[in-house]
């Protein structure tokens, strides 16, 4: 699987994650069904498999009992088959759906040991392999990872973590169910909770951990820089890159790999004085090679953009903001997409652990509510040099208790891309889109008013099952539909 591009020529090349999906060159979309409504337990996990053998698998159930459902064409239930996990206190980790098979990563202890594994099913839900990633041997509790995939979702990355200092890491290859190689390591002197950003595994199995180090202020002994730990084994390649930030401070930054021209990207906000404000955006290029060889690019923000974003005149810095999306152009240039977004707290007696795939409630002092405010566009090239920018008008207001629907569906043609969001959530409904063209001009598009069918849309389950197809799984109390959009 290659690295879609935004603008590329060709429609050959694969998506680049669940939240990118190819549409025809149509101004809005055509189609909407549901499905039947199934019971859905709090407790409760789900994740949309994708389409295999013309049937859509959906994956329920917790602890170590879970269950396949089938649908057919029409968004009927087909068939279902339990799926039964092994081992004591058993509790799935992760779930992944590739073209020919899916694969239920899970934890559990035998005779002793904590071990992770890794179980491959067909079509049929028939489990046809199974391989363990990682046993972490006699333990008092069962090590919980986090786990990355690859774009290409041949490759998944186990990272643990001791005093959050010490860490563990495997790479496994999925396709060829079989373990690529552990490494123990600990970062020098780390902060964890003010200096990790993200981890990342590429198409060929290796580890990129990205940190913001003397990220807190700006001090005249402790210059700021980004530092990114390399781990290629198949280069031979084992190392720490330090980025020098030129006294500035990183607001806020995304990484992501382009797996095509084998190099690691950053997209970012920076601050010249403190994280009240930020005065500019950055990009950042590291190869695989020679990761040493690094790429780092500075702009402010060009005037037009603040003009258009604030509502006090003069300012030459923004607030509450944040990097949600990096998008490779066809230029090797990139296109960040970015978000205004206030946090609010209140007191309360009870809190709510919202629901994002995993069922769960939970209970706390504290209930937050967000402000949504613009989407904004800021494309650079190759050098990292400003292009254009644009802006994508959205207010909305969610409380801690919906605040999943606020999400937004990402979509890329080779001539334009499109952004799917929900607009006038709290009263009508309204599932609209922006289409950005290669130049930055910008069309809007009422999609769908949802209000009869009662229905409220939750991107971030959203699945392609095909070039003019999505699957969008809609959890509301204890029941569970999906939705089928048709392009």
């Amino acid at each position: 699987m290659k690295t879609n591009y935004f603008f590329t020529n060709s429609l050959g090349l694969a998506l680049c994650s669940l939240l990118i999906f190819f549409l025809p060159n149509q101004a809005t979309a055509q189609e909407i069904n549901v499905s039947e409504e199934i019971a859905f337990l709090a407790s409760q996990s789900y994740s949309v498999l994708g389409k295999f053998d013309n049937k859509l698998l959906l994956l329920t159930g917790k602890d170590k009992d879970y269950e396949i459902k089938a649908y057919n064409a029409d968004l009927q239930l087909s068939w279902n088959k339990a799926v039964k996990l092994e081992g004591n206190y058993a509790e799935a980790l992760a779930v992944l759906g590739t073209t020919d098979a899916f694969y239920l990563i899970y934890k559990y202890k035998f005779k002793g040991e904590s071990i992770v594994k890794v179980n491959k099913y067909n079509a049929a839900a028939k489990l046809i392999a199974d391989e363990i990633l990682i046993n972490y041997g006699k333990q008092i509790h069962i090590p919980t990872p986090s786990l990355v995939f690859s774009e290409n979702k041949h490759k998944v990355l186990l990272y643990n973590m001791e005093y959050f200092a010490d860490f563990e890491v495997a790479s496994f290859d999925l396709a060829a169910m079989k373990q690529l190689w552990v490494k123990n390591f600990t970062p020098v002197n780390l902060d964890f909770e003010n200096e990790f950003r993200q981890m990342l595994v590429n198409n060929e199995g290796s580890m990129y951990m990205a940190l913001t180090r003397n990220n807190r202020k700006l001090k005249k002994d402790a210059a700021p820089f980004l530092e990114v730990i390399c781990h290629a084994p198949v280069y031979n390649i084992s190392t720490a890159v330090q980025i020098n930030m030129e006294n500035r401070l990183s607001y806020d930054v995304d990484f992501r790999f382009d797996n095509q021209e084998k190099i690691l990207i950053a997209g970012g906000l920076f601050s010249n004085k403190n994280f009240k404000q930020t005065e500019g955006f950055y990009t950042l290029k590291i190869p695989v090679i020679n990761p040493s060889q690094y790429l780092l690019a500075f702009e402010n923000y060009p005037s037009s953009l603040l003009t258009r974003l604030q509502t006090k005149a003069g300012k030459s810095s923004l607030s509450n903001v944040g990097v949600q999306s990096i998008i490779f152009k066809e230029d090797k240039g990139v296109l960040l997409v970015c978000e205004e977004v206030q946090e609010f707290q209140r007191s309360s007696v009870s809190g709510f652990c919202p629901l994002g795939g995993q069922g769960g409630n939970g209970a706390g002092p504290i209930r937050k509510n967000y402000n949504y405010g613009d989407l904004f566009l800021i494309a650079t090239n190759s050098a990292g040099d400003f292009e254009w920018e644009n802006i994508l008008n959205r207010k909305t207001f969610y409380n801690q208790k919906n605040q999943n629907y606020a999400s937004h569906f990402i979509a890329e043609t080779s001539e334009e891309l499109r952004l799917v969001y929900n607009d006038k959530f709290s009263s009508d409904n309204i599932i609209s889109e922006y289409v950005i063209q290669k130049d930055g001009a910008v069309n809007r598009n009422t999609l769908y008013n949802l209000m009869a069918e009662n229905l409220k849309m939750q991107y971030y389950g959203g699945i392609q099952v095909a070039e003019n197809e999505i699957i969008i799984p809609v959890l509301q109390k204890n029941n569970l539909k999906l939705i089928q959009m048709l392009f």
